[in-house]
């Protein structure tokens, strides 16, 4: 072989692997904002459920978060209203998704980080967990506007720190964008493609779950806040799909 033919043959190796690797911290990323990840991560617990099916829960850095082992309506709208949870949007809070997920679900596993079975919990042992959950969410429903509202600013800068994040996650996809030239295989521009689309969806999610904060805070109509808290669905819901994508085509 021709030591150009081979130069371009590793430059095209490193360009795939470069954008591979994106393409999973971009996931990474994405699953922190709305709870669930189609890819798979050190599950904490595996729960079994009639309607979802196999459900890893996860925690990364402190952010919770789901993997479906199937695919369907109900997995699909449990998604979908994860990503618009009101408490999890507003506070942060990962317990009123739990309380749901638990209370549909008749066994679980509890996994250590190496994936080892460590515990076995029944359907009883999960409704005590699910109950754990709603009080805390009632708890949240009970504090003094102070503690919300310190909550609400904490959300809120937790939100800029991701706006930050997306926002260097777009300049490394620029910077990938002078590699390319004729002969780039097809595949890797797609997929870097899709990584910037979905890197513009995230930013757009963020500013409506700001937005969304920003109504409660101002003590704006319900009707108004249910339906900021729509918008973010559909953002979400736009994010999934294009992570999905990603990480089948990764």
């Amino acid at each position: 072989m021709f030591p150009e033919r081979r130069r371009f043959r590793r430059q095209k190796v490193r360009m795939s692997m470069k954008v591979f690797w994106w393409v999973k911290m971009a996931a990474a990323a994405a699953a922190a904002f709305f709870c669930v990840s189609p890819l798979r991560a050190d599950a904490a617990e595996l729960l079994q459920s009639p309607i979802y099916g196999q459900v890893y829960v996860v925690e990364e850095n402190g952010v919770n978060g789901l993997i479906f082992e199937q695919q369907g309506e109900a997995v699909s709208q449990f998604m979908a209203e994860t990503a618009a949870d009101p408490y999890f949007v507003r506070y942060n809070s990962f317990d009123n998704v739990l309380a749901k997920l638990k209370a549909a679900s008749t066994s679980g596993v509890v996994m250590d980080d190496a994936g080892n079975v460590t515990g076995v919990k029944d359907a009883e042992t999960l409704a005590q967990e699910a109950a754990v959950h709603l009080s805390r969410v009632a708890a949240m429903d009970a504090m003094s506007g102070e503690e919300k509202l310190a909550l609400e600013n904490q959300q809120l800068a937790l939100l800029s720190q991701q706006a930050v994040m997306v926002e260097a996650m777009q300049q490394q996809a620029a910077a990938m964008q002078q590699f390319f030239a004729p002969g780039t295989e097809a595949a890797d521009a797609v997929m870097l493609q899709r990584y910037t689309d979905m890197c513009a969806q995230l930013q757009a999610l963020i500013a409506a779950k700001q937005q969304a904060v920003l109504l409660y805070q101002q003590q704006a109509d319900p009707a108004l806040c249910q339906q900021a808290l729509l918008n973010v669905q559909s953002l979400a819901v736009a994010v999934q799909q294009q992570l999905m994508q990603l990480s089948l085509q990764a």
